[in-house]
């Protein structure tokens, strides 16, 4: 299959929340990562990003927009949509506000892909559903 026909299914895959679908895009040894990950995971870890976006905005939808391809390699610039109708986590109630967030996918391997990285602005992903966005350390050690 061309790079260009396993992207297509990828995002379409995505937003149908498929996450069996995607995995099987993948080589045996492929990786997917993300900032919310923090580490790059197998595909069939993906249904555990999927369920962590869907637990935030189930009706999310990804649409793929520009595109570069030289290759086995691409790099697609998508929107992804949705409306946050579900608590961000105990305790913060969801704000029933929209977000359409901008990012990057960059796809290696055209036989399967060898590895995914989607680059987004979690910052502003949080602040358009109305959440204050501080940034402090994890933990921190004496200052002087």
């Amino acid at each position: 299959m061309a790079i260009e026909r396993r992207i297509e299914e990828y995002f379409e895959a995505w937003s149908a929340h498929d996450p069996k679908a995607v995995a099987k895009l993948f080589s045996d040894a492929g990786t997917y990562e993300d900032p919310m990950t923090r580490m790059a995971v197998h595909p069939h870890d993906v249904e555990a990003v999927m369920d962590s976006i869907s637990n935030v905005f189930p009706d999310y939808r990804f649409e793929a927009k520009a595109r570069t391809m030289a290759d086995d390699r691409a790099v697609i610039e998508w929107e992804m949509t949705g409306k946050n109708s579900k608590p961000l986590k105990p305790g913060i109630d969801a704000t029933d506000k929209s977000v359409h967030l901008n990012g990057v996918e960059i796809f290696r391997g055209a036989d399967g892909f060898t590895s995914v990285t989607r680059i987004f602005d979690q910052k502003s992903m949080y602040e358009q559903i109305g959440m204050q966005v501080i940034v402090e350390p994890f933990r921190q050690g004496k200052a002087t």
